[in-house]
């Protein structure tokens, strides 16, 4: 029987797992609404369409992630979503084993990366969100500079890679400090990459917001939520289940990088990159990606991974990966959200009128039509309207100012703060819930 490179039985695992486990998460929903007005109307809307507060003149730059989106959701719903979820996950991760194998890596050495990998940046992989435009965009710039001989053609169509990116993604910061890196420390012997750089940033500006792209990159990254570290700019955490994982997975491959580096702009880059996962987990995915390429060639030498799979437990795993994806997309993605016939309801209630609700559940009713008055994508919002919104979530007393925003309907996740906090508001009362949500209308609201 021919043997399977074990590498790609662990991609084909990690395929199944990605459609089998995959679920909708927030910093979706919000895109696939604003793609769907896009289409819907011919042109860019100034502002956020769905709110009730002032987002007018916020700069737009991921319009071709949201258009994209809202098309594959309106021709195939939340399936397609996670259809694009997993050809994502498995292109990167090829990509990524291609890269190891050039350089060397053996294919024992490249399957207990990408298992690292996967198991390390596992939430990545699994919940959709806007964030899977930027996972082969990464690997693919992974891939160009860290090849054995960076190509001179390659480099030369990065700026091409960075203008589709930005309009795609925000993860393209991400890459242009990994490009930087790498094109500071290649400045001594060739000055290419260095103009590479700088005109990838130039391209990177090639957005429907134009001179205004910069604006965007900065409201994303000072947002209140941003300053705060909450939501999903939380720093690392060992005492989150997944954030330890990823810290386990993420040294290990740091010492594995360290051992098959093949510069010393790689050894800086895991630095910076591992600096960045500390102050916001989220980071972490990228960090695994880089750093699993350079290890791959190492993981053999630091530990008893030399032995191969039988050829009949890697057609197994492979067979595996193909059946749990069968079993996955035929089912569909799970969710974190409240049901539809909650949300149908919360938006029957409200008759027109904002609806204040939490995260997750704001981008529900945004995607079913119903106006919020504050919710994601957060930094298109006021800094004031933002804050008092965070407090509000947090069930911060302060944060009560917000239930005037919202003359009929509240929708609070269930057992969260802003949920406990209005059930002793006597001036709401319990409508309807279901496993996820609770519907609140005002005293006097028919429900």
């Amino acid at each position: 029987m021919r043997r399977v490179d074990p590498a790609i039985a662990v991609l084909a695992l990690a395929g199944g797992l990605a459609a089998l486990v995959g679920a909708l998460g927030g910093d979706l929903r919000w895109a696939v609404a604003l793609g769907d007005a896009i289409v819907r109307t011919g042109h860019i809307p100034n502002g956020i369409p769905f709110s009730s507060a002032a987002t007018h003149g916020w700069p737009n730059v991921p319009v071709l992630g949201e258009v994209v989106l809202g098309r594959v959701y309106a021709v195939a719903g939340e399936r397609g979503l996670l259809v694009l979820q997993v050809a994502a996950v498995v292109a990167a991760l090829e990509v990524l084993r291609r890269t190891m194998r050039a350089r060397g890596a053996s294919p024992g050495g490249a399957a207990a990366a990408l298992a690292l990998l996967f198991v390390g940046a596992f939430p990545s992989f699994v919940v959709v969100r806007l964030q899977l435009f930027s996972l082969v965009p990464f690997a693919v710039l992974v891939a160009v500079l860290a090849a054995p001989r960076p190509s001179t053609r390659a480099l030369r169509a990065l700026p091409v890679l960075f203008l589709v990116w930005s309009n795609l993604h925000g993860g393209v910061l991400v890459g242009l400090a990994v490009l930087a890196t790498f094109a500071l420390f290649r400045l001594r012997t060739d000055r290419l990459p260095l103009v590479v750089c700088a005109a990838s940033a130039l391209a990177a500006c090639v957005t429907p917001a134009l001179w205004r792209t910069p604006a965007y990159y900065y409201g994303v990254a000072t947002s209140v939520a941003a300053r705060r570290h909450v939501e999903l700019w939380a720093p690392l955490s060992p005492t989150r289940g997944f954030d330890a994982i990823l810290a386990v997975c993420a040294l290990a491959l740091a010492v594995a990088a360290f051992r098959g580096a093949r510069g010393r702009w790689e050894l800086v880059a895991v630095c910076v990159l591992g600096a960045a996962t500390i102050h916001t987990a989220r980071t972490g995915v990228w960090l695994l990606m880089f750093a699993s390429v350079p290890a791959a060639a190492a993981l053999p030498r630091l530990a008893p991974l030399r032995a191969r799979l039988r050829p009949s437990a890697q057609f197994g795993l492979a067979a595996a990966g193909a059946m749990l994806a069968l079993v996955g997309l035929v089912r569909g993605p799970s969710s974190f959200a409240a049901t539809t016939p909650l949300v149908a309801q919360a938006r029957t209630l409200a008759a027109g009128t904002p609806i204040l609700a939490d995260g997750v559940l704001g981008e529900q009713l945004a995607l079913s039509g119903a106006r919020i008055w504050v919710g994601e994508p957060l930094d298109a919002f006021p800094a004031a309207d933002q804050r008092l919104y965070l407090d509000w979530s947090d069930g911060a007393p302060q944060g009560d100012r917000a239930l005037a925003y919202a003359p009929r309907v509240v929708l609070s996740l269930r057992r969260s703060a802003s949920a406990k906090r209005l059930a002793r508001d006597g001036g709401f009362r319990l409508c309807a819930r279901d496993a996820r949500a609770l519907l609140f209308v005002r005293r006097g609201v028919a429900c």
